[in-house]
């Protein structure tokens, strides 16, 4: 992506990324939910599987693992961090992401009916969440940033919002 490419009238370079932080629990998450495959399929070869066939998926499971979770670690989720970039504003919300496949989201801000920050165990640890945009159409997950924030998006949306209706 070129920086000064014009996207929707705004320049990519001055959309935000995502915080370094967010590498912390991405990496915590990604070898979590390894294990968990790993000890499930694991399981599954150990009870349903007899005779030679059961090294072999053993040692196939445990080579996906080992070669995996690394790839998972240092490729995946810098790639997520790094090409991930959103801009929130009074009239439009912009989340891009990718590299290779992209996806860009473009919603006016009055679209938005409801933004939400769902947060877990890990999340709490660093305090920072994931920022969910509803629509008519569509739910965006956006994240994790932290909780300052998504204190920042939701009240440039509410506002917004208030806007277009003439609350303000």
């Amino acid at each position: 992506m070129v920086p000064d490419q014009i996207v929707a009238g705004r320049a990519v370079s001055s959309m935000r990324r995502l915080s370094p932080r967010a590498g912390g629990y991405l990496r915590a998450r990604a070898v979590i939910d390894a294990t968990l495959v790993f000890l499930v399929a694991l399981g599954v070869v150990v009870v349903s599987v007899d005779g030679p066939w059961r090294d072999r998926l053993i040692f196939v499971a445990v080579a996906m693992f080992v070669a995996g979770l690394p790839l998972e670690i240092l490729v995946v989720n810098r790639w997520k961090i790094r090409y991930t970039r959103y801009s929130v504003d009074g009239e439009m919300v912009e989340v891009h992401r990718g590299r290779l496949f992209q996806k860009r989201l473009y919603v006016p801000s009055r679209q938005v009916l409801n933004v939400e920050s769902t947060q877990g165990p890990l999340l709490r640890r660093q305090g920072d969440v994931y920022v969910k945009f509803t629509c008519l159409t569509e739910v965006e997950k956006l994240g994790p940033v932290s909780q300052e924030e998504f204190h920042r998006i939701r009240s440039l949306l509410v506002a917004a919002n208030d806007r277009a209706r003439g609350q303000v």
